[in-house]
């Protein structure tokens, strides 16, 4: 028998690949996501679940071009985070997402099902990006027409994706190029917006679909968790992103920045009925920008991705 649900995918760099087992173990029970949200690597791969490679998506995480995100050298990378807020381009991660995703526009994602939700927002996929220029989170596609005047279905998904992943300091914020009638009447002046990493301002936005529940009568949003309750265990890297500083004041901009990915979704997660929708994976074997990850690093996310579900959903299925 298959199940409908929606799906909301945290955030939190390499870790992500324990996602991708989260969703094989979930293809494998015959769950249909319906749809689907997340933050950074969230984003990437509720992207691949909402363009119906499921099923690849252990072989496409593992195809993902790690190395390639920060091959950049030292001192072009120092010039880079001095002259354009990052030090790695997000060029890569594009390049690889729009090749897998064959240049999919949000027009090829349109949930015409969703008949009982708000026009703007029927879509199978949206991700959370944070607008530094304006100052507030955005979710696309469900913003490109309120805030920046741009017809959603025309967008690339890996756009939108790129800015979801923006890590703060460490890649190159993205810019939406706005049109006048988009803007607010107060800032029509501003014709380009800045976004980075969804994550600073929701990194799991598991209450994302409460009205497409609600509309439906029922409560089946689940969400997958992958960084854990501050303050992190012993021996975890969870939020460290730059684990080999030593300079004080680079530590603190490192906690400041993990504090925000990590801990502001926490006291939500308290709540008894968003916790019974939770489920939490063991991502401890590499930290969020390990991008140098091993093979056997990868394999132990991926299967603590599926272990976690198989558990989560033994007991779901009982309640």
């Amino acid at each position: 028998m298959t199940r409908d649900v929606n799906l909301v995918l945290e955030g939190g760099g390499v870790k992500g690949i324990a996602l991708a087992g989260a969703i094989t173990e979930l293809s494998t029970r015959h769950y249909s996501i319906k749809r689907v949200a997340g933050a950074s690597v969230g984003a990437i791969v509720a992207a691949l679940v909402a363009a119906d490679k499921a099923a690849e998506t252990q072989q496409l995480m593992s195809s993902f071009p790690f190395t390639a995100m920060r091959s950049t050298g030292r001192l072009r990378a120092g010039w880079s985070l001095l002259t354009q807020g990052g030090k790695f381009p997000m060029t890569p991660l594009h390049d690889w997402l729009n090749q897998t995703l064959k240049g999919m526009t949000f027009r090829d994602l349109r949930d015409a099902a969703a008949d009982h939700v708000r026009s703007e927002r029927r879509y199978k996929l949206v991700v959370t990006a944070t607008d530094i220029t304006r100052g507030e989170l955005v979710h696309l596609p469900w913003d490109y027409e309120r805030l920046y005047g741009l017809d959603p279905d025309r967008q690339l998904v890996a756009d939108a994706v790129c800015a979801s992943a923006a890590f703060p300091f460490f890649f190159v914020p993205q810019t939406i190029e706005c049109r006048p009638h988009g803007a607010r009447p107060q800032r029509a002046g501003r014709m380009t917006s800045t976004l980075i990493d969804g994550g600073v301002l929701s990194n799991f936005p598991i209450e994302l679909f409460h009205e497409h529940d609600a509309g439906r009568g029922v409560d089946k949003t689940i969400g997958v968790k992958i960084l854990p309750h501050l303050p992190t265990p012993p021996g975890d890297t969870s939020v460290v992103w730059t684990p080999n500083t030593h300079l004080r004041p680079l530590r603190l901009v490192e906690q400041m920045v993990g504090t925000m990915v990590a801990g502001r979704d926490q006291a939500r997660l308290e709540h008894p009925s968003v916790a019974r929708r939770v489920i939490h994976i063991d991502t401890s074997a590499a930290s969020i920008l390990d991008f140098g990850i091993t093979a056997d690093a990868k394999n132990e996310l991926f299967r603590n991705g599926r272990d976690a579900t198989a558990a989560f959903l033994d007991d779901w299925e009982r309640s």
